[in-house]
């Protein structure tokens, strides 16, 4: 039987083939293009993102021309012309939406104070700066004469300040600006406009660094070198501090930025928001106020007086007049320390330390304290507390709430006792009265024909009384 062919198609029933659109490759070309530029540093990213906010239409004029082209070219070759698609009508409108709000942020960052901006935000002036343009640098030196008697004072809104001994008693100020611009011509602009003042009024000899809202200077960094004697008084707004080498009181304020003060002779007084604190070799007072991280403070022949906030690790080491530290967790006192105070992480140690002590904690510390002497008064709560008298040592008051509490005494000490722990048990070395009444176990007595007085309290913890 002879085979029967296949049947002809019908052209009317398969139409010409339809032709895909390349405005879409276009678009991710343009985009990888520009990302590109920017990231080589061949344009910056404010500049990328202004053209973007005033030309952004263009794209849909390219749109259409593309559209129009490839309408006609589908034409004369007698295939169908490519269609826009669900994922072009979405593309499309998503273009539009983002162009405008673009267009508006854009329109809006031109009345925005961006000093204040950058004040506000926690970044890295380099990271802040990528977004206005290319980094320049610029140094100058300014001299001026200091008459004798004269105050130094130095005002500015971000920048690093560093005060040293001039060996001439003059006034040397050594200006290093960063500046972020789109080219080197708009940088010396800016250079020229952002200037330091310097007047004298009163026997007060200022440095004025603020720049005025001309939040493109990114930091104006300043070396002052100054005579040792002249008092000094810094208020910057976000930028590094230190001072050293000086024969006068200091009073430093940052809102933002690390302190540091050595060799001073004389008192500081420190107003800071955040940021690292550091006192070393200081013959006077040490006063912080305000908000801080990590804080060191060593060889103080004053007082040294911390209240306030503080997030990281405090050091205290040699402070020949006391110590008083104000916290929303802790307030405590201590009239002299010859070693070393630690507080760090929810742990307190320390040695060599000469009351009247005295400590209230509504949270609780794990307390070490080695070689104490003087009266001692501990309320503490949620911690453990462990205390190491030497002779002379005074009278010890220790309350303590759900952690145990631990006294070790010099081997010939004398002194009385009068312990109670509540929910708790009592361990000594020493022989003393206990009663138990299953709610309260309280240990009373006299040690080597008495002496000062321990006084111990606890709920829910233990109590060990212990022989060195």
């Amino acid at each position: 039987m002879a085979s029967v062919p296949p049947p002809i198609p019908n052209p009317a029933y398969y139409p010409p083939p339809r032709r895909r659109s390349i405005f879409g490759p276009i678009i991710l070309i343009t985009i990888g293009v520009v990302f590109l530029l920017v990231n080589a540093g061949f344009v910056t990213a404010k500049s990328a993102f202004v053209i973007f906010a005033r030309y952004w239409p263009v794209l849909l004029i390219i749109w259409g021309v593309l559209r129009l082209v490839e309408y006609l070219r589908a034409r004369q070759e007698g295939v169908q012309p490519p269609g826009i698609g669900a994922g072009g009508v979405i593309g499309l409108i998503f273009l539009v939406l983002f162009g405008i709000s673009v267009s508006t942020a854009y329109k809006g960052s031109q009345h925005v104070n961006w000093n204040n901006v950058r004040n506000e935000i926690d970044m890295p002036d380099d990271e802040f700066g990528k977004w206005f343009g290319q980094k320049y640098e610029f140094t100058e030196t300014l001299d001026r004469d200091f008459p004798a008697n004269t105050s130094l004072k130095v005002v500015g809104d971000r920048g690093d300040v560093k005060i040293s001994a001039s060996n001439d008693g003059k006034l040397h100020v050594i200006e290093r600006k960063v500046i972020y611009a789109d080219n080197q011509d708009e940088a010396n602009k800016m250079n020229q406009a952002v200037l330091p003042t310097i007047t004298l009024v009163d026997n007060i000899m200022t440095v004025d660094t603020t720049r005025r809202s001309e939040w493109k200077g990114s930091a104006l960094n300043l070396d002052i070198m100054v005579p040792k004697k002249a008092l000094a008084d810094v208020m910057i707004t976000r930028g590094d501090i230190t001072i050293f080498g000086r024969e006068g009181n200091v009073k430093l304020q940052s809102q933002r930025g690390d302190i540091s003060v050595e060799d001073i002779t004389g008192s500081a007084d420190i107003h800071m928001r955040n940021g690292d604190f550091t006192a070393k070799r200081v013959s006077g007072d040490v006063t912080v106020e305000g908000k801080a991280g990590d804080v060191t403070v060593s060889d103080i022949g004053g007082f040294t007086s911390l209240q306030g906030d503080f997030f990281g690790g405090i050091n205290f080491t040699k402070v020949a007049k006391g110590v008083r530290f104000k916290s929303s967790r802790t307030d405590m006192e201590l009239a002299k320390l010859d070693g070393n105070l630690t507080m760090e992480s929810g742990e307190m140690r320390g040695n060599s330390m000469t009351g009247p002590f005295r400590m209230n904690a509504n949270r609780g510390w794990d307390m070490h304290l080695e070689e104490i002497s003087g009266d001692f008064r501990v309320e503490n709560q949620r911690g453990e507390v462990e205390l190491h008298p030497k002779a002379p040592f005074g009278n010890l008051e220790v309350s303590n709430r759900q952690g145990r509490i631990k006294i070790v005494m010099p081997q010939a000490a004398g002194f009385l006792v009068d312990a109670r722990a509540r929910h708790g048990e009592i361990e000594t070395d020493f022989e003393l009265t206990k009663t138990d009444d299953h709610r309260e176990v309280r240990a009373t007595g006299t040690v080597n024909k008495g002496g000062p007085k321990l006084t111990l309290n606890n709920e829910s913890g233990a109590i060990e009384l212990r022989r060195n």
